[in-house]
C-alpha cells in the first residue's frame, strides 16, 4: 500500500507540475471568453437586459466544439500519455523497479488521471465565471431571463443553449453538478485512452485518438438521422442539453449516461491492467 501511495504522489507531482497545464489555462481562457461573448451577444439581440456568469458556463459545456474538441483533446494530452511516455523514454524500467508490480504501476497512473479530470473541470468552471464577470455577467445564483429561456422581444424566439432553468434553481449548484458530470465523462474517456496507450505506447496517440473518435462520431451523426444513434454516441452524452426534452425531441435519460460512463470506466480499467500484464515493457 505504501508503494502504491508513493507512486501516486510521484505521478501527481509529475502531472500537476508539468508545463502542459499552461496550455490548459490558455484553453480555459479561450473557451470561457468565446462562451461569454456568445451569451452576451445573444442576450443583447434577444432584448434581455441581464445575464449571469453561470449562463456562460452552461453554454460552454453544451458546445460540442468547446467540449468535444478543444477541452477533451487538451485534457487527454495533459493527463493520459504519461504511461506511453514512460515506455518511450525507458523510464518505465525505473518506475517498475520501484513499483514492484505492474498492477501498482497502473494504479499509479490511473488515480492521478482521475484527479486531473476533476481539477480540469474546476479550472473550466472558474475561468468561465471569471471571464463572464469581466464581460458583464451578473454575479447572482438566481437564474437569469436568459437561463429561463425568455426573450425581451416579441418577434425573437428563444435560442436554447442549455436546458432552461426553473425560477427557483440555484445556478451554482446546477453548474457544479454539470462539472462533476463532465469530470466523470472525461475520466471514463481518459481511462479508455490510458488502456489504449498500454497496448500502443506512442505518446502522440492519445491526442490523435480523442480527436479522431469525436470527429468520426460527429460525421456519423450528420449522416445517421435515427434517434438510436444518440444512444451510442459518446460525444452526445457529454452534453447536458441532450438529456433535456426542452432542447431535443428524443432526450437521453440521465441514468443511462451515468451508466454508460461508469461502464466505460470500469471496462477500460480492467482491459488496461490486463493488457499491461501481457505486453513487453
Amino acid at each position: 500500500m505504501k508503494q502504491t501511495l508513493a507512486l501516486i504522489r510521484m505521478e501527481l507531482a509529475r502531472l500537476f507540475l508539468s508545463r502542459r497545464w499552461f496550455a490548459a489555462v490558455a484553453m480555459w481562457g479561450l473557451v470561457g471568453k468565446l462562451a461569454a461573448d456568445e451569451v452576451r451577444s445573444h442576450a443583447f439581440n434577444a432584448g434581455i437586459e441581464g445575464w449571469s456568469v453561470f449562463d456562460a458556463h452552461a453554454a460552454l459545456v453544451n458546445n460540442m466544439f468547446f467540449v468535444g474538441f478543444l477541452l477533451l483533446t487538451t485534457f487527454v494530452m495533459i493527463a493520459c500519455d504519461s504511461l506511453a511516455r514512460d515506455r518511450e523514454t525507458r523510464l518505465a524500467h525505473v518506475v517498475m523497479a520501484r513499483a514492484g508490480s505492474r498492477w501498482r504501476w497502473w494504479v499509479g497512473k490511473a488515480v492521478p488521471m482521475v484527479l486531473a479530470a476533476v481539477v480540469f473541470q474546476v479550472g473550466v468552471l472558474g475561468a468561465s465565471l471569471a471571464l463572464a464577470a469581466y464581460e458583464g455577467g451578473e454575479m447572482t445564483r438566481k437564474p437569469s431571463a436568459f437561463a429561463r429561456g425568455e426573450t425581451g422581444k416579441q418577434d425573437v424566439m428563444a435560442q436554447l443553449f442549455f436546458t432552461p432553468a426553473h425560477p427557483g434553481t440555484d445556478m451554482l449548484v446546477r453548474e457544479v453538478g454539470t462539472s462533476l458530470y463532465l469530470s466523470l465523462g472525461f475520466t471514463a474517456i481518459g481511462m479508455a485512452v490510458l488502456a489504449l496507450s498500454a497496448r500502443f505506447p506512442v505518446s502522440w496517440l492519445p491526442g490523435l485518438a480523442s480527436v479522431g473518435v469525436v470527429l468520426l462520431d460527429r460525421i456519423l451523426g450528420w449522416f445517421i438521422h435515427g434517434s438510436w444513434y444518440t444512444w451510442v454516441s459518446p460525444s452526445a452524452r457529454l452534453l447536458e442539453a441532450m438529456h433535456s426534452a426542452a432542447v431535443v425531441d428524443d432526450p437521453l435519460p440521465l441514468w443511462s449516461s451515468l451508466l454508460w460512463w461508469v461502464t466505460l470506466l470500469v471496462l477500460s480499467a480492467i482491459v488496461g491492467v490486463r493488457t499491461l500484464q501481457r505486453v513487453d515493457i
